[in-house]
């Protein structure tokens, strides 16, 4: 998955548990990358975070 050119975040979790985030290229996002808030037990895996302005992960 191309996940690219966000204003924002190009993945976003919000109270969101249990979740496999895999094989994604997350490039030029506006803040972050792949934002997780009040989220748990995630796994993040073979992801490619390129260029995103505030931070990555």
């Amino acid at each position: 998955n191309f996940v690219v050119n966000n204003s924002y975040d190009g993945i976003y979790l919000e109270n969101s548990d249990d979740n496999t985030i895999l094989k994604n290229i997350v490039k030029n996002n506006s803040i972050h990358g792949i934002y997780l808030k009040d989220s748990h037990n995630n796994d993040i895996l073979e992801n490619q975070l390129i260029n995103n302005y505030n931070c990555g992960i």
